[in-house]
């Protein structure tokens, strides 16, 4: 998505999942299941549900934080997290 309206959404839930990616040798990252609430001006909220892996020094967002998406204007229904968090 080039041209997203960023957008701040709520952690509803937030869970480490069995999966690490990352090479032999190095700290695996572990991949987290995130569902954010997402509401806009004049829209009912709804949850959309994505994965994300953290290194082992980065903070591990807890619920009730929030975190940026990005919403294509095109289609509303798409969206997906800012590459800046």
């Amino acid at each position: 998505m080039k041209k997203g309206i960023p957008t701040n959404a709520k952690i509803v839930s937030i869970a480490q999942t069995d999966l690490k990616v990352g090479k032999a040798g190095n700290l695996p990252k572990r991949i987290y299941a995130i569902d954010l609430m997402i509401k806009r001006n004049g829209e009912a909220g709804r949850v959309a549900s994505f994965r994300r892996a953290f290194n082992s020094s980065e903070k591990i967002p807890t619920e009730g934080d929030e975190m940026i998406i990005l919403i294509d204007p095109r289609n509303t229904k798409n969206v997906m997290l800012s590459p800046n968090q």
